[in-house]
């Protein structure tokens, strides 16, 4: 490549990637996705490892924005690789736990425990302590999801307690945020299978977090992390019981989600919307709100919240008295939890091949550390 060529290729990549950062800053997602996808490009002509690597890492970042999991872990994968070769481990450590909460975002269990579980042994061998929160906050949403909610709490206390004592805010809202998205998960299970006496325990001692919660996300500095604690908070109010709390909640984190690009977040605070407008009685105006969220969630992994929203709308027809369409769309959310289950079978195998392959890359980069 003659040396003209390969500056004008490198300035368009420096300007490629300087708008991808400044699109997932500001939340633009799929903006942020378009500009790191031409900037790849641009990366391999180049023959450039560290600007193809932090290609794939946004590009992991805007995919787990969208609810893309599976993509997230591939290009989460394939930054590994990449980081290995220019010998960073904290931008391997940043890889990996990209790619672990994104398996378990899609119920690859023993692929995100696995490789939370190499997150931290790394983390610990190179002293990168940040992400030890971050490995056990990813293996304890895996126990919340099988529905081992007292090893998940008492992994998220470990990581609540390791913030608090090095003072570390940011941490402690996201165990914190770890701590109420487990127990709103386990109360909803629990609701849904009438299993009341349990779901009023586990909502007993989210009421100790509750409070905390409210007092961290003042401090909290990450837009996402913000946003998501906030959610966390409107959907447990709801499932405390203090619906005249949970609207303004709800309604406020709908707005900050759409407004910040946090597409998965937004249709989820939809959903929760819709849910306490059908309690309060006003079943037309949560059918409004879930029309608009099943005409905008089609991704495979978003299959479970659009399951979740037919459920909410059966219940709203019925209050209205349209019967016959309430069975339509309760049939549609049966379809819709089988095909959920057929999107994680299918996407189950891969996740174990890349779970593997990025735990034998970081085995070979330990063991030329050792030799070398």
């Amino acid at each position: 490549m003659a040396n003209d060529d390969h500056l004008t290729l490198q300035t368009e990549l420096d300007g490629e990637l300087d708008a991808a950062r400044a699109s997932t800053l500001h939340g633009h997602v799929q903006t942020s996705l378009e500009q790191a996808q031409r900037a790849l490009g641009l990366a391999r002509q180049l023959g450039n490892t560290a600007g193809e690597a932090e290609c794939q890492m946004l590009l992991a970042r805007a995919e787990m924005r969208l609810a893309n999991y599976l993509a997230c872990a591939e290009h989460g994968a394939q930054a590994l690789d990449l980081w290995t070769r220019l010998q960073r481990p904290a931008d391997q450590a940043e890889a990996m736990a990209l790619s672990a909460a994104a398996c378990g975002e899609m119920h690859a269990h023993q692929a995100a425990l696995s490789l939370a579980q190499d997150l931290s042994a790394f983390a610990s061998r190179h002293e990168l302590h940040r992400y030890l929160p971050r490995a056990l906050h990813i293996m304890a949403a895996c126990h919340w999801r099988m529905g081992q909610s007292h090893e998940a709490e008492l992994l998220m206390l470990q990581t609540l307690s390791r913030s608090r004592e090095g003072a570390e805010y940011g941490e402690e809202a996201r165990a914190l945020n770890g701590l109420l998205a487990g127990s709103n998960l386990a109360v909803d299970q629990h609701l849904r299978l009438g299993e009341t006496e349990q779901a009023r325990a586990t909502v007993e001692r989210m009421q100790r977090y509750l409070s905390q919660a409210q007092a961290a996300v003042t401090r909290a500095e990450v837009p996402l992390l913000k946003a998501t604690l906030g959610l966390n908070i409107a959907m447990a109010s709801l499932l405390s019981g203090r619906e005249d709390r949970a609207g303004p909640l709800l309604e406020a984190s709908l707005q900050t989600c759409r407004g910040a690009g946090y597409r998965a977040l937004a249709l989820t605070a939809a959903e929760w919307l819709a849910r306490l407008r059908q309690r309060q009685g006003r079943p037309q105006e949560a059918l409004d709100l879930l029309a608009e969220l099943l005409a905008e969630a089609e991704q495979p992994s978003m299959v479970g919240l659009l399951a979740d929203a037919h459920a909410t709308q059966a219940q709203a027809l019925r209050d209205l008295g349209q019967a016959e369409a309430a069975e339509q769309a309760l049939r549609d959310e049966q379809g819709l939890r089988r095909r959920m289950e057929h999107a994680k079978n299918m996407a189950l195998p891969r996740l174990l091949q890349l779970q593997q392959a990025m735990h034998q890359t970081l085995q070979d980069f330990d063991q030329r550390a050792l030799v070398g």
